[in-house]
């Protein structure tokens, strides 16, 4: 059996690698037929869908829900959640035998191969589907028959506290909170996200905006991960001045950009690898490209290599980064990073706004245990890493 789609690609050949099965599987032989898994039915009855109906009343339909089904059996929940559940479907089936058994013996694939349907056999691959659906704002409902709540119950306790970090109640207003400016669909436990997205906490766009509808003194910790190379200077010292008003006193902010520093150093010294992550040029053009992109992978504006040789080597770090930015292109549909990022820069902002002990940090290297997690700094190779408090 051939899998096409993205989350399945890998599955076929797992599967063709059992030779040894631990269990015995069989079917009952009524209409409606029984999974038996070493001779123990999987439902209770003889109506198996009868009893996907009572799991299926117990659920909110909606478009922005998220339902979790723990155990395939011979597919019949699955079935019935897809045909009648518009939301997102996760099935959690750590049995390859029972995969191989069901998909030999029914038919899946219109389930299977739909973008809403995600198969995650081991919890490291549910917890990825997770972090690549889930937000703060969807309902997730978790449903598995008695059978499997007993097979997997170690499995569905780490499954309910999973769901349980994504189930954050609607932001109370004067409450202490965790704050991630521009993480996109980024979620974490107990963190709330701000953005221009309708599923961020607090939607906002960072380049129009007067302030945060958050109180004075409210965040304990703010992050931020490569969201400020794509607003202006102007829109940068607003967020930091926002900031400085609605955290706590002590509170830690740490941050990261494109470090504009690492990049000229790269072009000095004709790294040309240090510029794999934008669209590949004459090295001066992935240069501007750091400081300015447009849509993806469309490239930055274009400058002669001996103009931009002359600007870098005759005006100020800050004149040179302002340089580059005038070169944009306002008519595109898209302009993406519009700032150059440098440590003495953010440094001269952040104490604008009345940031104190304010560091240049390295990768992961947080002074708080929490953002040292693996959640929240990326590309160390580019990356400033900048961290202060209020």
């Amino acid at each position: 059996m051939i899998f096409t789609t993205r989350h399945l690609y890998d599955l076929e050949k797992r599967l063709a690698d059992i030779n040894n099965e631990e269990n015995i599987y069989s079917l009952t032989s009524s209409d409606t037929p029984n999974l038996l898994i070493n001779g123990n039915p999987v439902w209770e009855t003889e109506t198996p869908f009868n009893e996907v109906i009572q799991e299926y009343e117990k659920l909110e339909i909606s478009d922005d829900s998220i339902y979790v089904i723990v155990g395939l059996e011979l597919g019949y929940m699955l079935h019935f959640f897809y045909d009648n559940c518009p939301g997102k479907i996760v099935l959690y089936e750590p049995s390859l035998e029972n995969i191989k058994y069901t998909f030999k013996r029914v038919v899946l694939m219109n389930e299977l191969k739909d973008s809403r349907i995600h198969l995650a056999t081991t919890m490291d691959e549910l917890n990825n589907v997770f972090e690549k659906i889930m937000d703060t704002r969807h309902k997730i409902y978790l449903s598995a028959n008695k059978y499997y709540q007993n097979k997997y119950i170690n499995d569905i306790k780490i499954i309910h506290e999973k769901i349980s970090s994504y189930q954050l109640p609607p932001y109370q207003k004067g409450e202490s909170l965790k704050l991630n400016i521009g993480p996109g669909c980024w979620v974490y436990k107990n963190w709330r996200t701000m953005d221009c997205y309708r599923s961020a906490d607090f939607e906002i766009d960072l380049r129009n905006f007067e302030k945060f509808d958050i109180e004075d003194n409210c965040i304990e910790k703010a992050f931020s991960s490569h969201c400020f190379e794509h607003i202006t200077d102007d829109d940068i010292q607003k967020v930091f001045n926002e900031l400085y008003r609605t955290m706590k006193k002590g509170g830690i902010f740490r941050f990261s950009c494109p470090d504009a520093e690492k990049a000229i150093n790269a072009y000095k010294n004709n790294d040309v690898q240090w510029f794999n992550w934008v669209k590949q040029a004459p090295i001066h053009e992935m240069l501007l490209n750091v400081f300015v992109s447009y849509e993806k992978f469309a490239g930055g504006p274009k400058a002669s290599k001996e103009e931009l040789d002359n600007k870098l080597n005759t005006l100020s770090l800050d004149n040179f980064l302002n340089w580059c930015v005038s070169l944009k292109d306002t008519t595109r549909p898209c302009i993406a990073h519009t700032n150059g990022i440098y440590f003495e820069k953010m440094e001269r902002m952040l104490k604008k706004a009345g940031f104190t002990n304010i560091i240049k940090s390295e990768f992961m290297k947080s002074k708080d245990e929490e953002l040292r997690d693996s959640h929240f700094d990326k590309y160390p190779e580019i990356s400033l890493y900048v961290e202060c408090e209020k």
